[in-house]
């Protein structure tokens, strides 16, 4: 599904642009420039907010629960949320004025507004526009933007009506529940691990093999020796002929799709857990989802040939990272058995360019 995060960039006419978002526009401003991180900061435009419009678009009156500030418009906000907002949509079931990060409050578990979209969603099936706009509409006055009056096919229709069950009905449990029914929880969830942090944990477990220290904030990753720089990039500022400063990444690594799906028993699985008060023994008990022990993903990984010399030691280095991670683990969890990984069955080939050129095994 769209997020609902925008774009990034280095002015505000970057800023102002979104990409696939959630709700679109965003109520921000990007106002103070931020030298060290080369970005403008972000801040939310609580006039336009209450106008509801910005940039000459109308504001979905429902974001102001996913950005934290309460109901604008009776003028009730959140004491710690201040101007900017908190980065998770529970305020949509806070209190006014609350101080901590929950109440008391009973949370509503089935609303009117998800019944009308259900009725969108049943129209839409049976492939009549007329109703599934009509009820669609219901909701989307109510939130303040324009009604959906036109469509190029159900597939889009489909999808306008899911968005919109996830801007109405975000941060109160049923989203899961919703993807499981649509058939697409495997796609929008298991498909692939995050090659984000596949690749950022064999450098973190690479630098501390090495003995680096990261530094603070975005400069991480700039106190890492050379060997690890030409493997996994710089964006340090200044380059020279001894492979300081900015370098690209030697290697590129792709999202690892699920490869023995009909295999598995099922594809995920809930363990519950708890966290006891030492003080009271109350419990206070949680759901981890993972997949499945025995799930296998393929992997692959692309490593760009810059230089003949250290082509060698740098496939000595991507080996030492996979048998660090095989000994460590992927996301959180770990030292209670999660993210456990294990690669097998690797093969090294030359791709592109001289083909004659004997590819050094991982292993």
């Amino acid at each position: 599904m769209p997020s609902i995060r925008p774009a990034t960039g280095n002015t505000q006419t970057e800023n102002a642009a979104y990409v696939d978002a959630l709700f679109n526009p965003l109520p921000l401003t990007y106002d103070t420039y931020d030298a060290t991180l080369n970005r403008y900061t972000v801040k939310i435009d609580r006039e336009a907010l209450a106008a509801g419009e910005i940039r000459g678009q109308k504001i979905d009156r429902r974001v102001q629960y996913f950005l934290g500030l309460g109901d604008l418009e009776a003028g009730e906000t959140f004491k710690i949320t201040h101007n900017y907002g908190v980065p998770w949509p529970g305020p949509k079931f806070w209190c006014p004025d609350i101080e901590q990060n929950y109440d008391s409050n009973n949370y509503r578990i089935f609303r009117y507004a998800d019944a009308i979209l259900m009725m969108a969603e049943c129209y839409c099936n049976l492939e009549n526009a007329e109703e599934t706009m009509r009820y669609l509409n219901m909701v989307r006055q109510r939130a303040g933007v324009d009604p959906v009056t036109n469509f190029t096919g159900f597939e889009d229709l489909t999808l306008a009506v899911r968005c919109e069950r996830a801007r109405e009905l975000g941060g109160e449990f049923q989203r899961k529940f919703d993807l499981v029914r649509w058939g697409i929880w495997y796609d929008q969830t298991y498909a692939y691990t995050n090659n984000a942090t596949l690749k950022g944990k064999m450098r973190s477990l690479l630098a501390r093999e090495f003995g680096t220290t990261p530094l603070a904030g975005v400069r991480g990753f700039e106190s890492d020796c050379a060997e690890i720089k030409r493997l996994f990039g710089s964006s340090e500022k200044g380059s020279d002929a001894a492979g300081t400063g900015m370098q690209m990444s030697r290697l590129q690594f792709s999202d690892c799709f699920l490869a023995n799906k009909k295999a598995l028993p099922q594809i995920f699985e809930n363990k519950f857990e708890n966290t006891i008060d030492r003080l009271t023994s109350v419990a206070n008990p949680r759901q981890i989802e993972r997949v499945v022990r025995g799930s296998e993903f393929s992997f692959e990984l692309i490593y760009n040939v810059e230089s003949l010399d250290e082509v060698k030691e740098d496939f000595e280095n991507i080996a030492k990272a996979i048998d660090l991670l095989e000994n460590d683990y992927l996301g959180g969890g770990g030292s209670r058995g999660n993210g456990r990984v294990l690669f097998k069955d690797q093969a090294t080939e030359v791709v592109t360019g001289d083909k004659t050129l004997d590819a050094p095994e991982l292993r």
